[in-house]
């Protein structure tokens, strides 16, 4: 899987999409 590599301190902005984000991510991956 390729995921993205994010740290909520550099995508301050983007921190609560990326939460949100990851858990659909590996359903969609499986």
């Amino acid at each position: 899987s390729t995921l993205p590599k994010m740290t909520p301190g550099e995508h301050k902005g983007k921190k609560v999409a990326v939460k949100y984000s990851l858990p659909i991510l590996f359903i969609i991956d499986e």
